[in-house]
């Protein structure tokens, strides 16, 4: 990105999130047990609690003017509401600009989770009152949201 600066360039990104799910597993590592929800050290609403996580939400950026990809972060969880999921990725857009990085959009598929998610982060993708962004939650600046299907994406690779 310093490069990018240097140039006089901006660094344009896409912030891709999901959910993979994992085994419910907790082991000793010889000075704690791992394997619990952990949403990490920096999440202001953290509750420390007894749930074993299922799934990791992983989160991507990838350069829009550039070409590199690199994962940012992933928060170990166990059914996370809408709006935790949404102040996780308004975290994450408040970290990317941080170091200089200008998230343009927004990449998610479609479980109800991240319907409400995208809810909370002021996105509507009703036809009759469409607003398929959210507002950058340190610039205000549109943060456009598109879907992924991973439907599609199986009956593409079918042919």
């Amino acid at each position: 990105m310093s490069e990018a600066a240097a140039k006089g360039q901006k660094v344009l990104c896409a912030l891709m999130i999901d959910d993979i799910a994992i085994k419910k597993h907790v082991e000793y590592d010889g000075k704690k047990f791992c394997g619990y929800v952990n949403l990490g050290a920096d999440y202001d609403g953290v509750q420390l609690n007894d749930n074993v996580a299922t799934d990791p939400l992983v989160f991507m950026v990838t350069a829009v003017n550039a070409q590199w990809n690199v994962p940012v972060g992933y928060f170990l969880v166990h059914g996370l509401t809408g709006t935790e999921r949404a102040n996780l990725v308004n975290l994450s857009l408040q970290k990317l600009h941080d170091i200089g990085a200008e998230v343009i959009s927004f990449t998610c598929d479609g479980p109800s989770t991240h319907w409400n998610m995208l809810s909370a982060l002021g996105v509507n993708l009703h036809a009759n009152n469409m607003q398929p962004f959210s507002s950058h939650p340190t610039t205000g600046a549109p943060v456009y949201v598109l879907l992924m299907c991973t439907l599609c994406f199986s009956r593409c690779a079918q042919g």
